[in-house]
């Protein structure tokens, strides 16, 4: 294989995203203290809205999935916990997004989440607890990250974010801690 070759296959390879970058039998998530996420500012408040609503989509059909294929009971408490929550967390959303006149449009998946949520439906039984637990890893980083970054201000949403930011850094809590105990699986790093 040429150089040019070799050199654009890395490149490519660097740039695949993490999430889709695993096998179903080695589907850990790199994670990191919560301590750690940085915040991300949004550039509008649509950005925040959008983010944040797909981000609750992703999380009620990710949920009723696992609710269904998941063979451990700690996974389906997880799943239940992450669809009452998440289904609050987005009424809630769209009341704060009424209340600062600014329009939701219908919850759904992004790009990168259907791409999960779409893995998430593929798997075998064996490797589905797993692949849950680690899109829950990733998904809660990602969503610390938005609202951190938004959770200063008096805007009706800067407010849903700061009220909403206590359970999501629960959430992440309680799905590392899962993770470091999904059987076959090393302690999380």
């Amino acid at each position: 294989m040429s150089r040019a070759k070799v050199a654009a296959l890395a490149a490519s390879l660097i740039l695949v995203s993490p999430a889709f970058a695993q096998s179903q039998s080695d589907s850990s998530v790199p994670t990191i203290p919560e301590s750690q996420i940085e915040p991300r500012k949004v550039a509008t408040t649509f950005e925040f809205v959008a983010t944040a609503s797909s981000g609750n989509a992703f999380e009620i059909e990710a949920a009723t999935m696992a609710l269904e294929r998941a063979t451990l009971p700690e996974v389906k408490a997880l799943a239940q916990k992450m669809l009452d929550d998440h289904t609050a967390a987005q009424a809630e959303l769209l009341a704060a997004g009424k209340e600062s006149q600014t329009d939701i449009a219908k919850p759904a998946p992004d790009g990168e989440q259907q791409g999960l949520l779409d893995k998430l439906g593929a798997a075998d039984t064996a490797g589905f607890d797993a692949l849950y637990v680690d899109s829950q890893v990733f998904a809660h980083q990602r969503m610390l990250a938005l609202f951190k970054g938004y959770a200063e201000g008096s805007d009706p949403l800067n407010q849903y974010a700061a009220k909403a930011l206590p359970a999501l850094q629960m959430h992440y809590a309680m799905v590392l801690d899962l993770a470091a105990k999904m059987p076959g699986k090393n302690a999380v790093q």
